[in-house]
């Protein structure tokens, strides 16, 4: 069951998301412009994330918790959004539009409806965090309505390609940084304990499954539609 708190926030990342798409769709913002005002988000939310997320250090002063280390798949974006404003590639550009596309699509359902920072009304990194899923997907929202996101049969290989990346990496890294308790892309646990079929009551390995039956069946689910329509274009020709 969501508490009251949870779908207040919900309700206004709904709100956020909604109103954002149909002004940027409406006035037909360019992808261009899209991507610096969802990269200056993306760097005022890492920013404020990092200053709550501060804690004292063995040595003395402050350091960044471990597991707030940007290296979840949504915060991954960060950096993504910062080279897709700055690169002169535009082919570049559109292959890592088009995964951005599918992470907004994908990531903020799960992480607005598990949110791993809890839903406290007087934390700011509970508003930090609503907000950027929110606009995450908004970002991703606007470039497949707009058509300006490549979701074809090539899109779909090479964006399954990055996820397999990402995950092989992730899983080096977790244990790496293993001392810390880090849970990068939570390939070592769920996020949150009691998530039906998502546990660890069958084992690790079985979890693992899941976690990847649902990663690359979500990324499969958004580019169906879209392969689907690429298809009968080719076959008219």
């Amino acid at each position: 069951m969501f508490s009251d708190n949870h779908l207040i926030l919900l309700l206004i990342c709904a709100a956020l998301i909604t109103v954002s798409t149909i002004l940027s769709v409406k006035y037909k913002l360019s992808s261009k412009k899209a991507s610096i005002i969802f990269a200056v988000i993306c760097v005022i939310s890492e920013i404020t994330k990092d200053m709550v997320s501060m804690v004292p250090s063995e040595f003395g002063g402050y350091i960044l918790d471990q597991s707030d280390i940007p290296l979840h798949l949504c915060s991954l974006v960060v950096f993504v959004m910062l080279f897709i404003v700055f690169t002169k590639k535009e082919s570049t550009r559109e292959k890592l539009l088009s995964a951005v596309a599918v992470i907004g699509i994908v990531a903020p359902i799960f992480a607005l409806l598990i949110p791993t920072v809890g839903v406290a009304l007087d934390k700011v990194i509970t508003y930090q965090y609503f907000v950027y899923h929110a606009a995450l997907m908004w970002f991703a929202l606007h470039h497949i309505i707009t058509g300006q996101a490549e979701l074809g049969i090539r899109a779909y290989k090479r964006n399954l390609a990055y996820l397999s990346l990402i995950i092989f990496l992730m899983l080096y890294i977790n244990s790496a940084l293993s001392a810390y308790g880090v849970n990068f892309l939570f390939l070592r646990k769920p996020p949150v304990d009691g998530i039906p079929i998502l546990n660890l009551d069958h084992g690790w390995y079985c979890y693992f499954a899941v976690l990847l039956l649902i990663g690359y069946g979500s990324v499969t689910l958004v580019h169906t539609p879209f392969m689907i329509k690429e298809k009968k274009q080719i076959g008219k020709k």
